[in-house]
């Protein structure tokens, strides 16, 4: 019996060790699955670059200890099947019974590698959440940052979504983007103005997701900021929603000072800002009379997983928009760098960690052409029956 798998792990600030590790064992009231899909986020690259300078680790050090002494394995997106074959994802944020924050990927254990292991602080603590049935793996995988997102619209209205009918500005249209703009059909919102700079996303903008604005029966507006100042495009007075996924603060300011808002929109701001530019003035007179509602929020809940996955099950979202690339857990160090330093792929990647030596590949490439993939497809993969193209050595 096989009692070795790979594993990424974390042994400080920049030194990550793709190796080989013995299985852990089952801890009591613990339990133990097949890892079938790892979401890339770029949030876990900023850990692999500060180690325990990192914000997650520094709460939580007295108990983990140094990294140079515990390495951890990282990654805090994923899902895995039981030995009943029943599919699982897990809450990040994680809390020990005492209160201290030891979140997934961060000071415990996280999704890269090939068999998970959770102890019973984790299974106590409600943090596993069940898959419905007929949901795909790779779907599964990205709950998290898409609970995230429908966190940050539970800050909005009572129905906790855009304005129904309204105009839309997503400024920043990666991966979290194009989620939010998945959660926002529901509201069907009348004009949606993308807002980026670089190309890959401007691409995806133009071709998938002005398709699915036409089926959803929105008008997509693509603009470059990098050539076009937005506000020469978006009509003063228009817009009822904000949606900031970049850490560019002063595009706040800037709406409001040039009259962009209609009276009574809300300004979603998803992005964190950066700790070297956190700090923008904004005038708040105008802001009061124009009744504007100004909302940050960080993380979600395992409500907002629930709600997400029976979301995928009723059809009213579709994760699979979102995913452009796929690989195995071979490429997970190209991947990190493909995302968070080249900006190679618009949307997420996923890693499925049962087709090990696979290399990174586009849907469009991996599927002859269409660039989303259905649920049958997304399980073939996870499966095995579609083949990921091997590495080159």
């Amino acid at each position: 019996m096989v009692n070795t798998m790979m594993s990424y792990r974390l042994y400080g600030a920049n030194d990550i060790r793709y190796e080989s590790v013995e299985i852990p064992n089952i801890p009591e009231g613990g339990v133990r699955g097949k890892n079938l899909a790892i979401g890339i986020c770029a949030s876990d690259g900023k850990l692999w670059h500060d180690g325990d300078a990192h914000s997650r680790r520094t709460c939580a050090v007295h108990k983990t200890g140094k990294l140079a002494q515990n390495p951890i394995i990282i990654m805090h997106e994923g899902c895995f099947q039981d030995t009943n074959g029943q599919l699982w994802v897990f809450q990040a944020d994680h809390y020990e019974s005492d209160g201290t924050p030891m979140a997934i990927g961060y000071a415990k254990n996280g999704a890269a590698c090939e068999i998970v292991t959770f102890d019973r602080e984790v299974v106590n603590g409600g943090y596993l959440i069940k898959v419905p049935d007929g949901i795909d793996a790779i779907s599964a995988a990205i709950a998290e940052p898409y609970a995230c997102a429908l966190h940050s619209m539970e800050e909005t209205r009572d129905y906790k979504n855009v304005l129904k009918g309204g105009n839309v500005a997503i400024f920043g249209f990666g991966p979290l983007g194009m989620i939010h703009f998945d959660l926002m059909r529901s509201s069907k919102p009348e004009n949606v103005y993308i807002i980026e700079n670089q190309d890959p996303r401007l691409e995806k903008a133009r071709t998938t997701y002005a398709r699915l604005g036409n089926e959803y029966g929105m008008n997509i507006h693509v603009i470059d900021f990098s050539k076009n100042d937005p506000f020469d495009f978006i009509p003063k007075k228009s817009i009822d929603d904000l949606i900031l996924c970049a850490p560019v603060g002063g595009i706040l300011v800037k709406m409001i000072d040039q009259d962009i808002f209609r009276k009574g929109a809300h300004a979603n701001i998803f992005a964190g800002m950066p700790a070297d530019k956190p700090k923008y003035e904004i005038d708040l007179r105008k802001a009061h009379y124009l009744d504007l509602h100004i909302h940050n929020t960080s993380g979600s809940s395992i409500k907002n997983y629930e709600t997400i996955l029976q979301a995928v099950a009723d059809g009213t979202i579709n994760p699979l928009n979102v995913v452009v690339a796929v690989g195995g857990l071979d490429s997970i160090e190209e991947g990190f760098k493909a995302v968070a330093v080249e900006n190679k792929y618009p949307g997420k990647v996923v890693i499925l960690p049962g087709q090990r030596k696979g290399r990174i590949i586009t849907i469009e490439e991996l599927m002859g052409g269409h660039d989303v993939l259905v649920r049958e497809e997304a399980k073939a993969l996870v499966n095995g029956d579609i083949k990921l193209p091997e590495k080159q050595k």
